[in-house]
């Protein structure tokens, strides 16, 4: 299933404080319009820095603490 990142964001218990995993010259397209799939959307959020439960995260590809999102 293909969503936008701003639904796909809804699902998580994050939030994105540096979107380092987006196309910057393109934020509101790539963020708001862009339909990615779930794994997608989590390769996208490893780049970025985020917030889970008030403490901030950093993710690092192929090495999660948790298991995947999707």
């Amino acid at each position: 299933m293909k969503k936008v990142s701003s639904e796909w964001i809804k699902e998580k218990n994050c939030e994105i404080l540096d979107p380092d995993g987006w196309d910057r010259r393109n934020y509101d397209y790539s963020f708001n319009k862009e339909k990615i799939t779930c794994e997608e959307f989590e390769r996208r959020l490893v780049l970025s820095t985020i917030q889970c439960d008030g403490e901030l995260c950093v993710l690092k590809r192929g090495n999660y603490e948790k298991e995947s999102y999707c």
